[in-house]
């Protein structure tokens, strides 16, 4: 169904780009996600914040997809949350940067980013070493100190696992 979906959506295959068919195939691709192809939930988080790197879904191809008393940003965060849920590390590092950033619909809460970070590190992602590296070596106030010595681990994390941005912190540390 994604494969189908995605084909639909860029025209890939020799078929003609179907928004609305593409945007159901991904939808339930999304919605029957597993922990052995947990990335059909992120795609589709993706497409409807309209991060998605290659296309943009305009408001009336999605308006159906979208269940009554929610919106288009609620449902993304759904979608993202079930890909964190089935441990895709790159919902697990995006949940924990609108944490972070105040991403709506997340709220700014530094623990839960952290939360996040750490289980995408834990799933082998340099971005998420960084992003651990910065908040440790901040602290956030009201919520945990700061800890350069483990801001120091994780950039060392992130620069062994070949990130440029982490070994120049470790070169700052």
């Amino acid at each position: 169904t994604f494969r189908l979906g995605v084909s639909r959506l860029l025209g890939h295959l020799d078929l003609p780009v179907d928004l609305s068919e593409a945007t159901r195939l991904l939808r339930q691709a999304a919605t029957t996600a597993t922990i052995e192809c947990p990335h059909p939930a992120y795609v589709y988080a993706l497409l409807l914040r309209d991060e998605a790197v290659q296309v943009s879904l305009p408001n009336d191809v999605l308006a159906p997809f979208i269940p009554p008393h929610s919106n288009r940003l609620l449902e993304s965060r759904k979608h993202l949350e079930r890909a964190a849920y089935l441990h895709w590390t790159q919902a697990l590092t995006r949940i924990g940067r609108a944490y972070e950033f105040s991403d709506e619909p997340f709220d700014f809460n530094p623990v839960l980013s952290v939360d996040y970070y750490n289980l995408a590190s834990g799933e082998g992602d340099a971005q998420a070493d960084l992003a651990l590296s910065k908040w440790f070596l901040c602290g956030a106030e009201r919520f945990f100190p700061k800890d350069e010595i483990r801001a120091r681990e994780c950039a060392g994390r992130g620069a062994a696992r070949g990130l440029p941005a982490a070994k120049f912190a470790m070169g700052y540390y």
